[in-house]
């Protein structure tokens, strides 16, 4: 086959540049140096594609536009089926979007023992393979022909040529190849093609063939056979008179079609026959034998394949199957479990996706399955509970002891609450407890999952996978400059816009995937109050201080882990047992901002259904809470500071730009004096910075000389940002009835 007639195009850009050259040319070529450099880039290029870099893409497209291409299937004038001047008996199939190139080259050293395939290289972008198959046939049967060959290479290597490689006049790219990139074989066998029913179907039970379970596909195929074989030798003894013959070469054609299996020789096939012709009476041996050898040689030139009627499987004991081996074991037996089936192998590995993720989730059920405590819970015994657990562990103020227990209990309704305020456990320096604070948490909430580092992908994947909370420690080490954890988390702080959408590999395509990033979160680090406005404003910030000489905590090390699991399962109960109620419960917090009142919601919902006490005190502490953050943004510090100054300067009704500046700089523990590069606030930064709240300078009406601002037009600003600083400390009125908190506002 080395002088096959193929045709060559030196671009895909530009057919009418061809030539007809020999198959051993062509591969000559590929061989040599010539094609190294554009070969490498193609690749290169690719690989970048493949890790997602799709800005190379066009730049890959024109690189690999100038290599060759042939055009395996014969001499053509043109680029197309009508150029077809004359055919040869190959046929080309491209495989693409393989693995990866160890894979493609793997497939090439087990295919290069086919002794039907000529030739096969890997292609110019690297995770594909060409395979030209020796399939003699006519122009007419050449739709058919190919696929014969495709449903070969698929039944043999599990590998599906792409169906556009149908035309008879598609090219095909060339590329440089390495001694381990290509296999040729110019003694290559023809594939002949049946000329009726290529495939011989055949149903297989395990309890029609009598085969056991473990037995392979290939028993399977023996004994159908031999069933063909045995029935075959009944007919010939009992077929009627004058139809010896006929019959005889009927089924030595059948036997000689199933001669490829390599179970049953001819010898073995021609002296079983001869015994029942024979046995019929007739004595003519030699005109037996050439009626079997006539009949045999036929039925080599059509070869049946079995295959297997899709039917019924029995998905439970697949299922069952699968799941008691390893992975090695799995990747054995897969393609004997595919003919069992009758199934493809890549279901099989769809089937082995879908129960090992099955089994993840069963353990992840399993960890974090919990019982409810048998009774009914004393909601705020329990509430006392927890709170004397975290005061055993941990230093803190009595704002924490008051709130954090009714965090940890928020955990137990996230499927309820409609906000979801994170924890921040913080501290000034380490050596505070805030590792420990964070393992007493991880201790009580609901679906625990912690962890000292994790990446953006891992947050939203470990949330869709198991709905935990999430606890973090370290934050101060990673998540400061990180505006991607940032924004993850802050998008779970309402259940409405708690999604995100990223783009993930679908079957070598592109997909956007929707991923949810609801579920309680705490953060624990040093100095986080001083983090991004944006994650501060959607936490309930806990403060932690360092031991005191005198006093006195337990090591949580020592603490039977009973004690937590039955306050988790008694925290479990209440919730269970208050879903509904906690649910209809919208309290508001009285004289404080939209967001912060939407972060002690879901706390105060609990409060108020523990105890009115209890309630009144968390209402307290949450203001307490919210005068001791200091996470005002820059313009809002900047807007309080010019309304210092217009309270100090009542009597003005104008204020000069210079005037504002420098009374700004006069303030004590100011940001404005050494504002940036330690220069002062300069005149058009501030105008930047008020220009965001539909304030202007203009010139002053008595003295053109004078830029400056109205004291008017910050009125608006001061009453949509800076709510009164006042807070009523006096709800006696509301104790009897805490719902009337919903009417305040």
């Amino acid at each position: 086959m080395k002088n096959i007639k193929i045709s060559f195009f030196n671009s895909i850009v530009n057919p009418d540049n061809s030539s007809i050259i020999t198959l051993e040319e062509c591969i000559n070529l590929m061989t040599s140096n010539k094609l190294t450099e554009i070969s490498k880039t193609c690749r290169e290029n690719k690989q970048l594609i493949i890790k997602g870099n799709k800005e190379i893409k066009s730049q890959y497209d024109k690189v690999k536009k100038e290599l060759p291409c042939v055009i395996f299937q014969g001499e053509f004038s043109k680029r197309c089926k009508d150029g077809l001047i004359n055919k040869n008996q190959l046929i080309a199939f491209d495989i693409d979007n393989l693995e990866n190139i160890d894979y493609v080259k793997d497939k090439i050293h087990i295919i290069s023992e086919d002794k039907h395939i000529v030739f096969t290289y890997i292609t110019p972008s690297g995770n594909g393979l060409k395979i030209i198959l020796n399939i003699p046939c006519s122009i007419k049967e050449y739709p058919n022909a190919w696929l014969f060959g495709s449903e070969y290479l698929a039944r043999k290597y599990d590998l599906h040529p792409d169906e556009s490689c149908k035309d008879i006049g598609r090219a095909h790219f060339i590329c440089h190849i390495e001694p381990n990139e290509f296999f040729v074989n110019y003694d290559a066998e023809p594939l002949n093609i049946p000329k009726d029913n290529i495939h011989e179907n055949i149903t297989y039970s395990s309890e029609g063939n009598n085969l056991k379970e473990s037995e392979s596909s290939s028993s399977s195929k023996f004994n159908y056979i031999k069933k063909v074989f045995d029935e075959s030798c009944e007919e010939i003894r009992n077929c009627e008179k004058g139809k010896g013959n006929d019959t005889l070469n009927k089924k030595s054609f059948r036997m000689g079609q199933f001669s490829h299996y390599d179970f049953f020789c001819f010898e073995k096939v021609s002296e079983a026959f001869i015994d029942a012709y024979l046995s019929r009476g007739n004595h003519s041996v030699s005109e037996a034998r050439n009626t079997i050898k006539s009949g045999w040689d036929k039925g080599i030139m059509e070869p049946r394949y079995i295959t297997y009627k899709k039917q019924e499987i029995d998905k439970i004991k697949l299922e069952s199957d699968i799941s008691k081996m390893d992975i090695i074991d799995f990747e054995l037996r897969k393609k004997e479990y595919a003919e069992k089936y009758g199934i493809t192998v890549s279901s099989i590995d769809k089937i082995n996706n879908y129960v090992r993720k099955k089994e993840d989730s069963k353990a992840i059920q399993e960890k974090f399955d919990l019982e409810p405590w048998e009774e009914p819970i004393n909601a705020l015994e329990l509430y006392l509970c927890i709170k004397q657990k975290l005061k055993s562990f941990v230093i803190a103020d009595d704002v924490f002891f008051t709130l954090a227990p009714l965090w940890i209990m928020m955990t137990y309704f996230s499927d309820e609450a409609t906000i979801m305020p994170m924890a921040m456990i913080t501290a000034p320096e380490s050596g505070c407890g805030k590792s420990v604070a964070l393992q007493v948490f991880a201790e009580l909430v609901n679906k625990p999952e912690i962890c000292s580092n994790i990446s953006p992908s891992a947050i939203y994947r470990v949330i869709e996978l198991e709905k935990p909370t999430l606890l973090l420690d370290e934050a101060d080490t990673y998540m400061k400059n990180n505006e991607d954890i940032r924004g993850i988390l802050n998008s779970g702080h309402t259940r409405k816009n708690a999604y995100i959408i990223r783009c993930e590999n679908d079957k070598n395509s592109i997909k956007p995937v929707i991923f949810s990033t609801w579920c309680p979160k705490v953060i624990a680090g040093i100095r986080l109050d001083s983090f991004n406005n944006t994650l501060t404003s959607r936490s309930i910030i806990f403060r932690l201080r360092r031991k005191h000489i005198n006093e006195k905590t337990e090591s949580i090390r020592h603490v039977d882990d009973n004690i937590f699991i039955e306050l988790r399962r008694k925290i479990l109960r209440f919730a269970n047992d208050n879903k509904n109620e906690f649910q209809k419960l919208k309290p508001i917090l009285p004289k404080s901002s939209n967001r912060d009142a939407d972060n002690f919601e879901p706390l105060l919902a609990i409060a108020e259904i523990i105890d009115k006490e209890i309630y009144i005190k968390a209402c307290d502490a949450a203001h307490e809470m919210i005068n001791t953050t200091d996470d005002d943004s820059e313009p809002i510090k900047l807007l309080k500071d010019i309304k210092q100054i217009i309270t100090d300067n009542s009597y003005m009704d104008f204020l000069p730009t210079n005037f504002i500046i420098k009374k700004l700089i006069e303030f004590e523990e100011s940001p404005w004096k050494e504002y940036i590069n330690y220069l002062p606030l300069t005149p058009r930064r501030l105008a930047y910075i008020l220009k965001g709240f539909g304030i202007k300078s203009y010139k002053n009406t008595k003295d053109e000389r004078k830029r400056g601002y109205s004291v008017k037009d910050f009125q608006d600003a001061f009453n949509r940002y800076l709510p009164s600083e006042e807070i009523d400390s006096n709800i006696d009125e509301i104790n009897d009835k805490p719902n009337i908190i919903n009417k305040i506002f």
